[in-house]
């Protein structure tokens, strides 16, 4: 219940308890015994909380990276997933919470050895981790996994939480710059080759 401070003209949460005293054969109580409790720093913590929860689940939604935390332990799942989820992979949030995006299938399968490691904490977080996401259309999407480790008082591993970034269009652009760099060298060598062998017919 809210109370307000005439002094400091500030509004106080309390917490009110009540315990009712009876007298011997009475169903009635004769008396209660009260107990008011200042919960209002509670209060106010549990009003910031949902607030920064607020603009974080804004923000999340309008970047385009995946924004995660996946459970380890007890069982595996989503806890949460940014809406980018469907723009990237095809899923709803709801997909990816309902398990309609299993682990045993979100990864493909000459990837699965090494993703298994990362899930067991045998690959370092430090370091980014790339692998293949099934879109839901059938595809293969290149992900990037940047994620941080989250360990239970006993030093378990039970979860991680991170960004996943698609990176197919940038690793094709790679290929293609490589590829591009390839023939040129490839190009210079026979240019080069030629010119040496007329020089050696003229000579």
């Amino acid at each position: 219940m809210g109370a307000l401070n005439p002094q400091v003209g500030q509004r106080h949460w309390m917490s009110v308890s009540a315990v009712p005293l009876f007298k011997a054969g009475e169903s009635w109580p004769h008396e209660a015994h009260v107990t008011f409790e200042d919960i209002t720093d509670r209060k106010q913590a549990e009003q910031a909380l949902r607030e920064s929860d607020e603009r974080f689940r804004r923000l999340a939604g309008t970047v385009q990276d995946m924004i995660y935390r996946f459970r380890l332990y007890p069982t595996q799942g989503f806890e949460y997933v940014s809406p980018s989820a469907t723009s990237a992979l095809g899923y709803s949030v709801e997909d990816c919470y309902e398990g309609r995006l299993p682990v045993s299938q979100c990864t493909h399968p000459d990837d699965r050895p090494p993703f298994e490691e990362y899930l067991a904490g045998k690959l370092p977080f430090d370091k980014p981790f790339v692998h293949r996401i099934p879109h839901k259309s059938g595809k293969w999407v290149l992900v990037e996994l940047r994620s941080t480790a989250i360990y239970d008082e006993a030093g378990l591993l039970i979860a991680i939480e991170g960004i996943a970034r698609d990176i197919t269009d940038r690793r094709r652009a790679e290929e293609a710059m490589l590829e591009r760099a390839s023939l040129r060298e490839l190009s210079h060598k026979i240019i080069q080759s030629q010119e040496e062998e007329q020089r050696r017919l003229c000579g």
